[in-house]
């Protein structure tokens, strides 16, 4: 009677199931953020940061439907242009607009939706940008971010509250050190052409950054321009208060652009700025 071979054992390692492995890359990770937590700049850092979002959350609750009075300045102003009306001197319980006639379009497909829902966009939105930048920081220098993060809360949420643009353009500059050339000098000229307080940062900029936002800066100037020389024409038949208002305008915006141009022939003369 022929003798049967014993069944051959293998030795590869066992099959692991799906599940399990997740389970295990989950145990991991959470282990390895105890071990941080524990950290006491960290768990100091996770303390000011939670007390801080406690003010903000504890705010927003409190101000309710009252808050966004900037924001609606902007939503109020495209609509009353769109119609045909003054946005410099609006009728009704809006603020007036103050920025430069032709920023207006820019505003309009954000403008165009209900009241309710603009004003729901344009608070997540900054929230949401507001909470990235603060997480790519608080990733590298914790206790910084949180230190940093409570020195500036009462702006910070004095902008969520009224909706003005300021917190926007901040968070659209920090953006800019990592966009390319073009769109990081766009971001640059419209943010000083706003509210010009960002034009220091314009030295910490990227060199071709840089060049291009002068060159942005220098066709606002050339946009009011333009809109002053229009105003000019009306006002010879009769100047009213909006005429007189956007020529004011313009007036201030042909002296940015003189500015912008001779620093754009500045940043020719000095190779750095160019390459």
């Amino acid at each position: 009677m022929p003798s049967t071979a014993p069944p051959a054992t293998s030795t590869a390692p066992p099959i692991v199931s799906r599940p399990s492995r997740r389970a295990g890359v989950i145990r991991r990770a959470l282990r390895r953020e105890a071990v941080r937590i524990r950290e006491p700049n960290r768990l100091a850092a996770m303390l000011i940061v939670a007390i801080l979002f406690a003010f903000v959350l504890a705010g927003i609750a409190a101000r309710g439907d009252t808050a966004g009075a900037d924001a609606q300045a902007y939503w109020a102003a495209v609509r009353i242009w769109l119609e045909g009306g003054d946005p410099y001197h609006p009728t009704g319980p809006f603020l007036p607009y103050v920025y430069a006639p032709w920023m207006l379009p820019l505003f309009a497909p954000w403008a165009l939706l209900p009241w309710e829902v603009a004003w729901f966009a344009w608070r997540a939105g900054t929230i949401t940008l507001l909470l990235w930048s603060m997480r790519w920081a608080y990733a590298r220098r914790p206790l910084p971010t949180a230190i940093l993060a409570a020195l500036l809360w009462f702006p910070v949420i004095a902008n969520l509250d009224t909706g003005n643009i300021n917190l926007l353009l901040a968070l659209g500059l920090f953006g800019a050190q990592f966009s390319s050339g073009r769109v990081g000098g766009l971001i640059w000229g419209l943010a000083t052409w706003m509210k010009w307080f960002p034009a220091p940062l314009w030295l910490v900029l990227p060199p071709r950054a840089r060049a291009w936002g002068l060159v942005v800066l220098a066709l606002s100037g050339l946009l009011l321009r333009i809109a002053r020389s229009q105003t000019t024409q009306i006002s010879s038949t009769g100047p009213d208060q909006s005429a007189i208002q956007a020529s004011n305008c313009a007036r201030v915006g042909a002296g940015s652009a003189n500015n912008a141009l001779k620093m754009i022939g500045a940043s020719r003369r000095s190779p750095a700025s160019v390459r």
